[in-house]
């Protein structure tokens, strides 16, 4: 996805297209993301909360992205504040993954 997004950049700047990728550790406030903990909870035999924590406790914030974080990200990107960054990966892990 980063590989496509810089190339994208690269075939659509000539015409004023900025890309910019959102990297986001998964919002757990997002039914798709609560019921894939759910399964790996199942599947380690815990509960899906003992799991969350668990992989909370693991990243530098010690939580993940809420929906309405990664939202504000991609509205600050395609904002004009952000006019100046394209083939970029804007980091919303919350330290999950770094740079």
């Amino acid at each position: 996805m980063e590989g496509l997004t810089r190339t994208l950049a690269t075939e659509l700047s000539p015409h004023g297209v900025r890309v910019v990728c959102l990297r986001s550790a998964g919002s757990p406030d997002a039914a798709g993301v609560r019921e894939a903990f759910g399964l790996h909870a199942a599947n380690a035999g815990t509960t899906l909360e003992t799991f969350r924590s668990a992989r909370e406790g693991r990243i530098l914030l010690r939580r993940l992205p809420t929906l309405a974080e990664v939202a504000e990200i991609a509205a600050l990107m395609a904002s004009d504040r952000a006019s100046a960054m394209t083939a970029t990966i804007a980091n919303v892990t919350c330290g999950e993954m770094l740079d």
